[in-house]
């Protein structure tokens, strides 16, 4: 019953609360820490909390490296811990784990790896599927078409995420978009330290 629980707790990104539960479960049995579904599961748990080199020590046992579920979630650790290329490397391994209905929370770490990676083409198809109304997923496909050179589509992108958008997601936009400005020459140097301040 517990695992049942712990795992719909995963289901809805309520890491916390499952991490709680997994470690009541390994006080009564420790030995569950060498269970792989175990590892997994904790390592998800993590991962939900932002502990992403913890989650991903939980996720590298040899026995997961193969495991789909386990490269989605270490790719999600890598790409939201900063880690882009080597989140990359998880992809193919991945593939299998990105149908259903938790598909978006992957599909935006994806592209945010594939982003900061140079994989901009990439990471357009990973967000195909993702509502167009997500301020996230607006930010990505706008830092996507700006390095694909539209920057027009990438301004409209951008404008949504400052509509819909959390603080940190309008923050980003707003540099993705002072950074595309210095780079083609639109803006001089003064103005963008202006507006960075």
């Amino acid at each position: 019953a517990r695992w049942d629980y712990a795992r719909s707790l995963i289901a809805q990104e309520r890491g916390a609360e499952a991490l709680g539960v997994l470690d009541v479960m390994r006080q009564d049995d420790p030995d569950l820490a060498m269970v792989d579904a175990y590892r997994l599961a904790r390592g998800a748990a993590l991962v939900q909390l932002g502990r992403f080199e913890q989650g991903s020590a939980e996720l590298s046992a040899s026995s997961l490296a193969s495991n789909a579920e386990a490269c989605i979630w270490r790719m999600r650790a890598l790409s939201l811990g900063g880690f882009a290329e080597q989140a990359l490397q998880q992809i193919a391994c991945a593939a299998p784990a990105f149908a259903g209905p938790r598909r978006k929370a992957f599909a935006l770490a994806a592209a945010r790896a594939g982003v900061e990676g140079g994989r901009p083409g990439d990471a357009l198809k990973w967000l195909n599927g993702v509502p167009d109304r997500d301020p996230a997923a607006n930010l990505y496909l706008g830092r996507s078409e700006l390095a694909l050179g539209q920057p027009d589509q990438a301004r409209l992108r951008f404008a949504r995420v400052e509509q819909s958008g959390n603080i940190a997601l309008r923050m980003d936009s707003r540099l993705s978009q002072i950074d595309a400005e210095v780079t083609n020459g639109s803006v001089t140097a003064e103005a963008a330290l202006k507006r960075l301040s």
